[in-house]
């Protein structure tokens, strides 16, 4: 695990290094993001991505200093 700083965004990452693509980036807290969540329809459940703008929102995190 490794904690990325973009300066031009100026915004934090957790990455962890022992995974690949854009699923190596964690949460606050080091754990995964889901590549699928569940889809409720009146027809039943299936599996949907993980949009990017919700997965950037759930992996970048805003330097405040």
């Amino acid at each position: 695990m490794q904690v990325v700083y973009d300066n031009a965004g100026q915004y934090l990452r957790v990455e962890n290094t022992a995974a690949t693509g854009p699923l190596r980036f964690t949460d606050q807290f080091g754990k995964p993001i889901q590549a699928n969540v569940p889809l409720f329809k009146p027809s039943g459940t299936s599996q949907t991505g993980v949009p990017a703008d919700v997965r950037n929102a759930l992996t970048h995190f805003k330097d405040k200093s």
